[in-house]
């Protein structure tokens, strides 16, 4: 096996953690060998920072590029056709990126949004489980893909919880963070500010309650006219929601900000459909003494990692993978069925299907149409495969959903033949 460098590759950077993003997947595009160009966001461009660092080595100052500008700049870079491109920030941009990338074939990473789901059974350290809570909500003023969005509680408890956690986010201390006395900064950019206000207030307008927060402290600041927010303004309160219900964006879309729905629950059941009813899969938490409990819910939720009795632990983590489901992450799916029951040294005889990215990419952003598409290809490849091969098969799959593993399963028992996952 050779293992050899893309090429250049394309980093679109986001702008909630504009150095972090950034230093990290420059650092692991170098590391395997590749040349980079970076395009940083222009709410945090950090101009000359990175190019500063680069400065260290005559070969890294070579191997890195940077190009400042917005997203027509992003779009005339994949227009110049790199080797692949990994981009950070929203499932609207992300969708942009994928269709552009998919009129050259090049292969894409899409890190997108999240609405994570914490859930919370009523055997757990009351004072631990809520300081979890508003770390997990309200770290870096929500601004996290990993942020805890949405918070199922246990009935047993929920009172209990409820007052505890607000209590606790009213003594938040909400200030500029470089004079060394805030627990939490400002809303980055403007937009960003607008999309969570208008959250709250179509939710407010339709029902639900507002247990703290809910407004913005001080007036708006810009920084030579930038969008970028100054000392003096864009702080949104901590805040707290209750009763919120599907049909609002505050439960179904990603806020992005320092907003905790608060949401009772009575079984396992329950809360393991209520969470993953969502188009978001990313991360979630469970909270329990019960660590069989916790496991066992754990695996039934369809996101990409879970922390149990802790939040955010895949985040900026390198012992740990990183990455989701749904609208949050994205790489061309691809599977292939071995053929099973032979020695693997004469196991030659493997098929292969890479589904097409255009093709893919164009279908309409519902789950159940991408799975009908997935289904379809997985029936048509097995029946090709059945006439050559009557034995057991083996599925090997970039696809975690279970859904994917079921269509398989039920297309091959079909026939009557066995196969290993």
């Amino acid at each position: 096996i050779l293992h050899q460098a893309l090429g250049q590759v394309l980093i679109i950077s986001p702008w909630n953690y504009p150095f972090h993003i950034s230093m990290t997947t420059i650092v692991a595009a170098l590391a395997a060998g590749n040349t980079v160009v970076f395009k940083p966001s222009e709410v945090t461009p950090l101009s000359g920072l990175i190019e500063s660092l680069m400065e260290a080595s005559p070969l890294l100052k070579r191997a890195v590029s940077i190009a400042y500008g917005t997203g027509a700049t992003a779009q005339r870079l994949i227009d110049q056709r790199p080797a692949k491109i990994f981009f950070t920030g929203s499932a609207r941009t992300g969708k942009k990126i994928l269709q552009q990338a998919a009129e050259y074939l090049i292969p894409v990473d899409l890190e997108l949004g999240g609405k994570d789901p914490m859930i919370v059974f009523d055997d757990v350290n009351l004072n631990r489980t809520v300081a979890g809570c508003l770390w997990g909500a309200m770290t870096n003023a929500g601004q996290s893909c990993t942020s805890v969005e949405r918070v199922y509680v246990q009935r047993g408890i929920y009172d209990a919880f409820k007052a505890k956690l607000k209590s606790d986010a009213a003594s938040l201390v909400v200030n500029a963070g470089d004079r060394g006395d805030a627990d939490m900064g400002g809303i980055t950019a403007s937009f960003q500010l607008d999309i969570i206000k208008r959250q709250v207030e179509e939710a407010r307008a339709a029902g639900a309650d507002i247990l703290c927060g809910g407004e913005v402290l001080g007036g708006s600041e810009l920084l030579g006219g930038s969008e970028v927010q100054g000392e003096g303004g864009c702080f949104y309160l901590p805040t707290i929601v209750e009763g919120a219900t599907a049909d609002m964006a505050l439960l179904s879309e990603e806020t992005f900000g320092p907003v905790i729905v608060l949401l009772p629950f009575d079984s396992e059941e329950k809360v393991i459909t209520e969470s993953n009813h969502s188009d978001f899969g990313l991360s979630a938490s469970v909270w329990s003494k019960d660590l069989k409990r916790a496991e066992r819910v754990a695996r039934q939720l369809e996101v990409g990692a879970v922390s149990i009795n802790n939040v955010m632990l895949t985040e900026g983590n390198p012992a740990l993978p990183f990455g989701g489901n749904r609208r949050v992450h994205y790489q061309a799916p691809e599977y292939f069925i071995d053929i099973g029951g032979l020695p693997p040294a004469t196991r030659s005889a493997r098929a292969s299907v890479n589904f097409s990215l255009d093709e893919y990419v164009r279908l309409p952003d519902r789950n159940g149409d991408r799975r009908c598409y997935v289904d379809a290809q997985i029936a048509q490849h097995v029946q090709d495969l059945r006439q050559a091969w009557a034995g057991p098969l083996i599925l090997k799959s970039s696809f975690r959903s279970p859904r994917f593993v079921d269509a398989f399963s039920n297309t091959v028992a079909a026939d009557g033949s066995g196969w290993v996952h």
